[in-house]
């Protein structure tokens, strides 16, 4: 596999997650289990202000192998993926992130068309990772013209769990869940920006003409807060940067 499909598979992790935005409690540090079709990853994050790290600590999943790295140091303007186990690591721009994702999706789906939001309801989700939520069910639909004319259409449910007491992470934090649908408007749309607190487990079933795709899964097991240390946000010495992969 390039270095090219090992970057789009792991910043393209899945659409299930949504983006985190908002103000963070300072010094902030969670481990998640992610499930896809394609195998189960676990992950530790840490986020500081405009710090932000995430590690797959152990992966069945081909498209996110064991310790490679997510790093940014200014909320997400310079991105650094780090592959620990090769000594090397790519530096790349926000812009060039999205458009590595941007190129994903219009390989694959064609014309996309207008994305309609439906809230299905709201209550009370128990305690996940110690902390009391509240449950969100949304449905999302979104048409998709092919190349041949014909019209498909995706219907993507979820369930999104946040925790009440807890504000939602910097923009930053996306970087591990962040999708793109193939523009601004509909990753915007997705972002589901109007539901407070922080994502704490997410799940999404996705249908394509009615026929079932596929499910994906992402749920907070612990959290904690405290001071990080500075070396958490360093890229290791003498690790090789990489050339940014071409199209």
């Amino acid at each position: 596999m390039t270095t090219s499909m090992r970057v789009s598979r792991l910043v393209f992790a899945t659409v299930l997650v949504a983006a985190f935005a908002g103000t963070a409690p300072k010094g902030t540090v969670f481990t998640t289990v992610m499930n896809k079709p394609s195998g189960t990853a676990e992950l530790k994050t840490w986020v500081d202000g405009p710090n932000f790290k995430t590690e797959v600590t152990k992966s069945s999943d081909p498209g996110m192998p064991e310790g490679t790295e997510l790093l940014t140091r200014d909320g997400g303007v310079t991105l650094n993926i780090i592959f620990n186990p090769k000594q090397q690591y790519l530096s790349l721009s926000r812009e060039q992130f999205n458009g590595m994702l941007k190129r994903k999706v219009e390989s694959h789906d064609g014309t996309i068309g207008k994305l309609t939001v439906t809230k299905l309801g709201e209550e009370d989700g128990g305690k996940i990772a110690g902390f009391a939520t509240r449950h969100y069910r949304v449905n999302l639909l979104l048409p998709v013209a092919t190349a041949e004319g014909a019209t498909r259409e995706y219907s993507i449910d979820e369930e999104l769990w946040t925790a009440v007491r807890l504000p939602k992470l910097p923009e930053s934090t996306d970087l591990m869940f962040h999708q793109s649908l193939g523009s601004d408007e509909l990753d915007k749309a997705v972002e589901l920006e109007d539901i407070p607190g922080f994502r704490l487990k997410r799940v999404v079933w996705i249908k394509l003409d009615g026929v079932f795709l596929g499910e994906s899964n992402i749920e907070v097991k612990t959290l904690t807060q405290g001071a990080i240390p500075a070396s958490e946000w360093q890229i290791p010495p003498g690790f090789t940067k990489k050339e940014i992969p071409h199209p």
